[in-house]
Formats: structure tokens, sequence, C-alpha cells
């Protein structure tokens, strides 16, 4: 009994470390004058060693250069923020230079899945 008990926390350990998403949540972006921009991220693997959201064609993730976190599409990059943590920051984000990146900028909030 004791080994099978073993056995199932290292299983586990080992489902923890490898899957980033198990305990992921999905977050909102909200207020963006690209309104294309707003609704909800949801988890889709890992870049640069942090986990990036996906909406539709948009992609919420984390660059690790100037603008650490950024909001983007094929069409170029809408948001930007350059605070370096290890999830998306709720407020700091800026208008990106992509084509029909709009003001005002978002806020980023996390939220339960449904």
């Amino acid at each position: 009994m004791k080994k099978i008990r073993k056995i199932f926390i290292f299983l586990f350990f080992i489902l923890f470390l490898f899957n980033a998403n198990l305990f992921a949540q999905n977050y909102e972006v909200k207020g963006a004058g690209t309104t294309d921009v707003n609704g909800i991220y949801v988890p889709d693997g890992k870049d640069k060693g942090k986990i990036k959201y996906v909406k539709g064609e948009y992609t919420l993730f984390y660059k690790g250069c100037h603008a650490k976190w950024m909001i983007k599409s094929p069409n170029g990059n809408f948001y930007r923020n350059r605070k370096d943590t290890k999830k998306p920051p709720e407020t700091g984000w800026e208008k990106g230079c992509g084509k029909g990146s709009l003001n005002p900028a978002p806020t980023v909030v996390a939220v339960s899945e449904n």
C-alpha cells in the first residue's frame, strides 16, 4: 500500500512539473481601444519559461526584452507592458506599434475558468 502511495505522489509531482497549464488561470483583457483584443485568453503552452495565452488570433505572452509582456496578432503588436513579472500584469499597459492599435490601453485581470 505504501508503494502505491509513493508511486501516486511521484506521478502527481511529475504531472505538476511538466504540465504548467494544470493550475493556470485564464486572463481577461478589457478596456482596450482595439476592441477585438478584449476578451478571455486561455493558457496555450509556454514561451520563454512563462505561460502564453491565446484568444483566436491574439496572443498574450512574455517577450523578455524591452517590452516584457505583449498582446499581438499576426498583424502586429497591439499592446505592451514593461513590467518583468511572472504572470501578466494588470496595469501599466501601453499602446503598441501594430497597425490598428488604438488607445486606451487595456487592463489584464486573472479570471477563474468557467
